[in-house]
C-alpha cells in the first residue's frame, strides 16, 4: 500500500486530455521539487498532464501512462507515473545499454525534423532513457544512418526513480543550459524545441517490448514498431 494514491492522485483531470501536437511547459518559479522518483510535490498538481498514451501497433489499451513537465528560470523538471503489474527491472546494469532491456522511458530531443538535411546532413537528435531505478542511458543519434552515439551525455541532468507494488515513477531536472548547448534553445529560438515520449513496456516472459507513445498514428508510418520516425515528434513550448 506505500504510496499507492501516487497514480491515483496524477490521474485526476487526466481523463480527456488530448495531445493536440504542442505541450507547454508551464513556468512554475520558487517551485518545491525534491528528487526522490516519487513525483509526490504540490508542484505537480499544478502542472498540465499527458496521460492519453497508446500503444500504436496493437488493438488494446495501453497501461496508465502520466506524463508532465514545468520550468523554471534555470532548469527543465519532469516526471512519469507508470501502471506497471510486472516491471522488468535491475539493481544494477552492467553498462548504460542494459537499460535498453528493462522497463524504461524514453525522451527524444531535436532542434530540426530528424528526417530532413540541413547544410547537406541529417541534423542529430538526442535520447534519454530512464528504467524504473533511475538508471540512465542517454546518447545522440542520426535518423535513417542509426549512427549512434553512446559516449554522449547530457551535462548535468539527474534523475531518479522508484517501485511500487504495481507502479513505478521517475523524476529529472535537467538544465536549460544543456539544451542551450546543444542547439536546441538559442539566441533565435528560446521557447521550442521538438521532443518524443515513449515507454518499453517489458514483460518477465522475455518477449519483445510493448512501444507505448504520445502519438498514436505511427503504425501508419511503418508496421514494425519503430519509435526512430520524424512522426513520432511533437514539441515543447516553455511558456513565460
Amino acid at each position: 500500500m506505500v504510496k499507492k494514491w501516487v497514480l491515483a492522485m496524477v490521474l485526476i483531470g487526466v481523463a480527456g486530455t488530448v495531445f493536440a501536437g504542442t505541450y507547454d511547459v508551464v513556468n512554475r518559479e520558487e517551485a518545491v521539487f525534491v528528487l526522490d522518483g516519487v513525483a509526490d510535490e504540490r508542484v505537480w498538481d499544478r502542472v498540465p498532464a499527458i496521460g492519453n498514451f497508446v500503444l500504436p501497433w496493437e488493438d488494446d489499451v495501453a497501461p496508465a501512462t502520466v506524463f508532465k513537465a514545468y520550468h523554471d528560470a534555470d532548469n527543465l523538471y519532469f516526471s512519469f507515473v507508470l501502471e506497471d503489474e510486472d516491471i522488468v527491472s535491475a539493481e544494477e546494469v552492467e553498462d548504460e545499454a542494459g537499460v535498453d532491456s528493462l522497463d524504461a522511458v524514453h525522451l527524444f530531443f531535436a532542434s530540426h525534423q530528424i528526417d530532413r538535411p540541413r547544410e547537406g546532413e541529417l541534423p542529430p537528435y538526442y535520447v534519454v532513457s530512464l528504467d524504473a531505478l533511475g538508471h540512465v542511458h542517454d546518447y545522440s543519434v542520426v535518423y535513417y544512418l542509426r549512427d549512434q552515439d553512446n559516449d554522449w551525455a547530457f551535462t548535468d541532468q539527474q534523475v531518479a526513480g522508484r517501485i511500487f507494488d504495481d507502479r513505478y515513477s521517475v523524476e529529472g531536472v535537467i538544465p536549460l543550459e544543456s539544451f542551450r548547448e546543444l542547439g536546441l534553445l538559442s539566441d533565435d529560438n528560446e521557447t521550442s524545441f521538438l521532443v518524443g515520449l515513449f515507454r518499453s513496456d517489458w514483460s518477465t516472459d522475455g518477449e519483445e517490448p510493448r512501444w507505448i507513445s504520445w502519438i498514436d498514428d505511427l503504425a501508419s508510418v511503418t508496421e514494425t514498431p519503430d519509435i526512430h520516425l520524424a512522426a513520432s515528434f511533437g514539441r515543447f513550448r516553455l511558456a513565460p
